[in-house]
């Protein structure tokens, strides 16, 4: 394995912690999100996550120096038997339930980051190409249509939606996420590892600190922001913030890469990450269908602690078996 592959591996395994923390605190928290600190700052760090996620996606996939077309074909032909396989374990889930009546919002509904990753592994080929044949300037221009985007799109929701029309955030789609994964993958910084740590951490204990000071204090509309982004069928958010800080998390695991080794576990979660986002997919609709005496935060953190000990054992046992090793 080689070193970057090293470091990707452990921004996946972390992406995977935040997302399963993000979808399993949904569960039983009935508080008032801007009056609850522990919550909002809960949601803000694991919501990076996805967007973490397709970092690494982007890092891997854009790098590949094979035939683009060819590496979509093989993507996809490892995606979709998982994608089909869990999908009809969590179709007979939602039939049991919830009745055929639900059955396409619910199945359609818990699979919104499933359909993230399928369609922008469509795009490889065109991103690729464009990538390769513009190199860093290309990139860059990338990236600054997805600043600029993203900026338009949160003074859109500052000042009630009245610029939606020209808030241009077609350019501030996760798409772009995997453009930054791979840019920041790429570039090399003239510091040592140790100062681009600390430059990181503080960038993003600041504008975590910014986020959670304007939420929960309702200043300049950013308690609308919360509702909104964490009330809509897509939960990436797209502010600025947040580039910052997936940025700066990235760029932290990376420049400590080597200090910590991968074990056999990290390379398992990392290497079943589609996988196990679509057992989450199942384990949160049970975990929904239950009931519960605990507070948000012991169930999700026994939730989460549980879930990945239930993956890491499923995955180990699947893993020895020759055809569900390749198709799950």
């Amino acid at each position: 394995m080689n070193k970057k592959n090293d470091y990707i591996n452990k921004i996946n395994v972390l992406a995977l912690v935040f997302i399963s923390i993000y979808c399993i605190s949904f569960i039983g928290h009935d508080i008032n999100p801007a009056h609850d600190l522990i919550y909002v700052l809960t949601r803000l760090v694991t919501n990076l996550g996805f967007p973490l996620l397709l970092m690494t996606f982007g890092a891997l996939m854009l790098n590949k120096q094979e035939n683009p077309l060819i590496c979509v074909k093989k993507t996809y032909m490892r995606l979709i038997p998982s994608f089909i396989i869990w999908n009809v374990i969590l179709g007979i889930l939602i039939l049991h339930y919830t009745g055929f009546y639900f059955f396409t919002t619910r199945i359609t509904q818990i699979n919104w980051f499933i359909w993230i990753i399928l369609s922008n592994v469509l795009v490889v080929p065109i991103l690729s190409e464009f990538i390769h044949y513009e190199k860093e300037d290309g990139i860059k221009y990338i990236l600054a249509l997805f600043v600029i985007s993203s900026i338009l799109w949160s003074l859109s929701i500052q000042f009630n939606f009245s610029l939606y029309y020209i808030d241009l955030v077609f350019f501030a789609e996760p798409l772009s996420f995997m453009v930054l994964g791979y840019y920041l993958s790429n570039k090399e910084f003239e510091m040592n590892s140790s100062k681009l740590f600390i430059i990181c951490l503080v960038i993003l204990v600041v504008t975590l600190f910014l986020r959670v000071l304007l939420i929960t204090t309702g200043v300049a509309g950013w308690t609308a922001y919360f509702t909104q982004i964490f009330g809509t069928t897509m939960h990436i958010s797209l502010d600025p913030f947040t580039i910052v800080e997936v940025a700066a998390i990235f760029l932290m695991i990376k420049s400590v890469n080597g200090v910590l080794n991968n074990n056999s576990v990290i390379n398992l979660y990392s290497k079943k990450s589609f996988s196990i986002i679509m057992v989450l997919g199942i384990f949160t609709f049970i975990l929904s269908k239950l009931s519960f005496s605990l507070s948000w935060i012991k169930l999700t953190i026994f939730s989460t602690l549980i879930f990945f000990i239930i993956a890491g054992i499923l995955f180990f046992i699947l893993d020895k078996i020759p055809l569900l090793k390749k198709f799950c």
